[in-house]
This record gives structure tokens, sequence and C-alpha cells, in this order.
């Protein structure tokens, strides 16, 4: 007595288990079974079986064979163990996604925002955020906006777009800083922008507890006149007068991943500066 097909590996929906048998004078019957159980019987050669393996729970299941003869003689086969797995897969994976534009520069009146977003198994729903809000939703690609930006007050802001998949994965793609332009009067003379340096934490650093987010900057006007914002992926934490900015983020509480810490540096006559690092939490 021997299972010949399958000997190992894993299974799903019918499966087809052959048995080798044999007597010296003749072999009356054949009974497969699974975790010791009969499933089945067959009386003549080929001794080929169809099990449905949805008929056991997902897992590791026994399968052996036994064999009589017309004199009471019974043989048993060795077990053989096979994986069942039926069930659907479990998606952990996120969806990738990025403003694909724009991507920098000065936006007027209404602007168009494209997002690039795809997943494993599919994009559900993508979300258009303006310094942290949802301001639009779409469920279906192509992933374009229509914003007007007429109701946000001239300065930078930050454009995050968040895609959604229908096992519930989340992601939200890097911020991208774009300065609203509407009706602007012309630079009193000053056109030259805040020079801005985030000087802790450092890009492509990790983070597990409190860290101490530090940002300076500096202007030909002075440091009196600049504002100072300070975003962790697209949401505004913090804003500060002058040229220095320390800010206590408990990174315990983020989900493990890439954070996008992002500030902005603005001087009185509107002219901005913006630098970003990405940090990892482990």
């Amino acid at each position: 007595m021997a299972i010949a097909s399958p000997l190992s590996g894993t299974v799903s929906g019918n499966v087809t288990i052959t048995v080798n048998a044999s007597d010296n004078v003749g072999v009356t019957r054949v009974e497969l079974r699974v975790n010791g159980g009969t499933v089945a019987a067959d009386v003549s050669s080929p001794f080929q079986f169809t099990w449905d393996s949805r008929s056991v729970a997902d897992g590791t299941v026994s399968v052996s064979a036994v064999a009589y003869d017309a004199a009471g003689n019974v043989g048993t086969s060795s077990a053989v163990n096979l994986s069942v797995r039926n069930a659907a897969a479990v998606d952990t994976t996120a969806p990738n996604v990025s403003i694909a534009s724009p991507t920098s520069g000065t936006v007027v009146g209404v602007a168009t925002v494209n997002v690039n977003a795809s997943d494993n198994v599919g994009v559900t729903r993508v979300d258009l955020r303006v310094n942290g809000t949802t301001i639009a939703t779409t469920n279906a690609a192509p992933y374009s906006f229509t914003w007007d930006t007429s109701t946000y007050p001239n300065g930078p802001v930050l454009l995050t777009a968040v895609a959604y998949d229908a096992a519930g994965n989340v992601r939200t793609s890097s911020a991208v800083t774009v300065n609203i332009g509407n009706a602007l009067a012309p630079p009193a003379g000053d056109a030259t922008p805040p020079s801005l340096t985030i000087s802790n934490p450092l890009n492509g650093s990790y983070v597990n507890a409190n860290v101490s987010i530090r940002a300076s900057a500096s202007d030909n006007g002075g440091s009196t006149g600049i504002t100072l914002k300070l975003y962790i992926d697209g949401t505004l934490m913090t804003t500060v007068r002058g040229g220095s900015l320390s800010y206590s983020w408990n990174a315990k509480k983020s989900s493990p991943g890439d954070h996008t810490i992002v500030v902005t540096a603005t001087d009185a006559t509107g002219n901005a500066t913006t630098q970003q690092v990405v940090v990892r939490k482990k």
C-alpha cells in the first residue's frame, strides 16, 4: 500500500489522489482516509480518488489509504502530509501613490492636480489633501482633481494624496509644495526667499521614540519677519514666528514606515522656502 500522488506540497479545491495497492490474491477494496476518517472508497483498480479539500480547514492534513483482500487481511499505507490552502491570501500591501502634477511652482485660479496610484490588487479610492485636509475624493482612474486655489491665502501649501485598497491598506504620498499666487502684488524690492535648514532629524534616519525636530531660517529682511511652519505627513503641527523652530514629535504613536517632515519659511513679503526630510519608523 502506498499513496502514489500527491506526496507533498500545497493543495486547494478538488484534489486527485492516486493509490498503489497490490495483493498476492487480489485487492477487493481501498479506502482513502483524511486525518484518520474515511472520505472515499473504490473496489477496482486503478484506485484514484477526487477529494474536495474545501471540506477541511486550511492547514496540514494527514492522508492515508487502507486496502482489503477477500480473506479479510488489511494493509495501511504510510501517511502523507499535505498543506491545504483554500482561503484567499491576506492582502497586506499598501498602494503606491504620488503627486504627478504639479510638483512645484506657482498655481493660480482653478488648478488641476493629477495623482499616480497603483496596487497589487486594486485601488478603491484616492483622496487629495491640502495642508493635511481632504478636499476631494475619487474612486476611479485617472485620478485627477480640480482645485480652486482662490479659497486659500497666497503662499506655500502642501499637497498630498492618500490611496486606499479593498483590504483597508492605506498609503500617503510624499508632500509636494506649491505656491499659491492669486493677484500677487509686485514685490517691493525684495524677491529673495529666506534660507532654511532642517538640522534634526537627518534625512534617511530611523526614529522610534521622541524626536526633536529643529530648523532655522535667515532672511535679508531679518529673522523677525519669518514665519516657520512644520508639517508631518502633510499635517500642520506648529507655526512659529522668527528664525528658529523646535518641536518634539512622539514618533512612538506613528505607524512603521516612511514619514515626511516638511518645514516652510516665509518672509514678510511672501517669499518662501521649503525643506523636507524623510525618516523611517521601525
